[in-house]
Order: structure tokens, then sequence, then C-alpha cells
């Protein structure tokens, strides 16, 4: 299968450098490009990073947030669905017009959420938002990253998808060492470690049937 990441981060997107390539061209080229938008524009601003996985990065200049036009980023998107079997955007933390008219246009959203009161309030308020919009419910999955089991531990991953009331996809264990350091290599953790826990529940992750997930 084909896969396209889509890094929406306009602002500081950092999937370029998490994959250890620096793409002259990047999504804002294509939105850029107005009603001459093609195949052939898109096809020269993704990057291959890995087989059969292309990256269509964030760009390297912010660009005030009031360009980025919704309407030519669905545009994008579904060109992308016609030529990939799978089209990953990674949002940034804030929220746009754009931006949400994207995640309505998702067969699935995958919301990262950590064990800390924070992160479990922001992620209540993103769900609340989602909701506003008409995003179906079953539509919002939770990742519970950075997951910690310690005896005496007030917010277990399992309480975190109770309260949010969402179903968690995957418990992505807390690494202590070598993660940042591949990263500075441009290298993924889980290809350097590929039988830690942490890489094994990335694959369980990534061999999940989100087809049944309804259409927003």
């Amino acid at each position: 299968a084909r896969c396209c990441i889509v890094d929406l981060d306009c602002q500081f997107g950092e999937q370029a450098s998490l994959f250890g390539v620096s793409p002259s061209t990047s999504v804002v080229d294509c939105l850029d490009a107005g009603d001459r938008l093609d195949w052939d524009i898109i096809a020269n601003a993704v990057t291959n990073v890995r087989p059969r996985i292309d990256l269509l990065a964030a760009p390297r200049d912010i660009p005030p947030p009031e360009t980025i036009d919704a309407d030519q980023l669905l545009r994008l998107l579904a060109m992308l669905r016609q030529n990939y079997d799978h089209v990953l955007l990674d949002f940034p933390a804030g929220w746009t017009n754009a931006g949400l008219s994207a995640a309505c246009a998702c067969n699935r959203l995958l919301l990262v959420v950590d064990q800390s009161v924070r992160s479990i309030g922001r992620a209540s308020k993103t769900i609340a938002l989602l909701d506003s919009v008409d995003v179906a419910p079953g539509n919002v999955t939770l990742v519970v990253n950075c997951a910690e089991k310690r005896l005496f531990q007030v917010i277990g991953a399992q309480a975190v998808g109770d309260t949010l009331d969402r179903e968690i996809a995957a418990v992505i264990p807390l690494v202590k060492t070598g993660l940042q350091e591949a990263q500075v290599r441009g290298f993924l953790f889980s290809e350097e470690e590929p039988r830690s826990a942490f890489a094994k529940a990335f694959a369980q992750l990534a061999e999940t049937d989100f087809s049944d997930g309804e259409q927003s």
C-alpha cells in the first residue's frame, strides 16, 4: 500500500526533520497553485522518505494562517486520495478553519493524549470542538502516548479512554533513552529498535483496521 503523510502544521511542522530530509517544496506550493493544481504539481512537491511512503512537508518559512484556503486544501486532499491508498494528516496543536475542514473530511482521527490532567483537559476541548462540527464520535480514536505503568498511578491508560469516552487505538509506552537521539539523526526509533515495546505498539497500530469508521 502507498501512503502519503501531509504535514499540516505550516508554522512548526517537523515531519521532514524527523525523516531526515530537507525538501525544497511543501504543501504550501500545492495550495498556492490555485486552479493550476494537478497531479504533476503534487508529484513534484512530495518527497519519498521510505519505501511506498511519501511526505508532503510543511514549509520552511511560516505563511500567514489566513492564506491557507480551506477549499483548496480539500481539493488537494481529494487528489491525494485518488493516488494513494492511505493519506495521513499531521495537524497542528491549534485549530484553523482550514484544518477543521480537513479534519471533517477524514475517515478517522487519532487524537494523541498522555496521562496528565493537562493533556486530558486539552483533549476534552478538542473532542468538544469536533462534536460541534458533527464529527461522528466513532471517528475519533485515542492514542495514549508516553504511557507508564506504576504501582500507585492515579490515571491509567484505560482511565484516559473512560474519561474522554473514546476508544483507545493504541498505548505507546514511554521511551526513556534513545528516542531523541534517533530523531536527531533522522531515523525512526522503531527502525533502530524493532523489538522494543515502542516499535511493537506502533506496528499494532499500523495493522488496525479503521475502514469501519463513519464518513464525516
